[in-house]
């Protein structure tokens, strides 16, 4: 029997399994490497929260869980599910572009101005504060997407209109911050949903 979470080959080894039985396992298609050397059960479905569980075993210290999978680690879900059949990639900051993660679990965005009272925990992983989480989503998801963010956020609780509005000053004059403003001007926490 597999493990219901991501494992490795030694982990599986650990479980008591043989060399005969892996080799079987992988030839029959029964498991699945979603990122080199962490294998899941290939009869589980690709969901998020199987995509976060890999991502808590395999994720640098320095790399942070921000933007659509932030959001919705908060309860605020907009992810972009337009054209995918599977679950959007988890979306990560990193200070530093050399040290990004390059698979095909997560979208590694570079974020220069990353502070450390940028970043909590949840669940586990290091991710953006809901200021943060807003402020990014606000700069650079499309317009509507942006809208619908910044009203959840404020709806929810999580962030206040002037918090907000006071975060944006931080950005001024980089990508994506003219777009914040509108969003600011507009976003009032009294929709329920997008």
């Amino acid at each position: 029997m597999l493990p219901t979470s991501p494992f490795t080959r030694s982990e599986a080894f650990d479980l008591g399994m043989r060399e005969r039985e892996w080799r079987a396992l992988r030839s029959d298609g029964l498991l699945r490497e979603v990122v080199p050397g962490y294998f899941v059960d290939a009869a589980l479905p690709d969901t998020l929260e199987l995509r976060l569980a890999i991502t808590r075993r395999v994720i640098e210290p320095d790399v942070v869980v921000a933007r659509r999978t932030a959001a919705w680690l908060r309860g605020v879900d907009v992810l972009d599910y337009r054209g995918f059949p599977t679950p959007p990639r988890i979306e990560v900051h990193t200070r530093s572009k050399a040290n990004r993660p390059r698979n095909r679990l997560m979208e590694a965005h570079s974020a220069d101005d990353l502070l450390e009272s940028h970043v909590t925990e949840v669940g586990g992983l290091r991710v953006t504060t809901p200021l943060r989480t807003a402020s990014d989503l606000a700069r650079f998801a499309p317009r509507a997407d942006a809208l619908v963010t910044v009203d959840a956020f404020l709806h929810r609780k999580l962030i206040t209109a002037e918090q907000f509005e006071k975060s944006l000053v931080r950005w001024r004059g980089r990508r994506g911050v003219r777009q914040a403003y509108e969003i600011a001007g507009m976003a009032d926490g009294g929709s329920e949903s997008g």
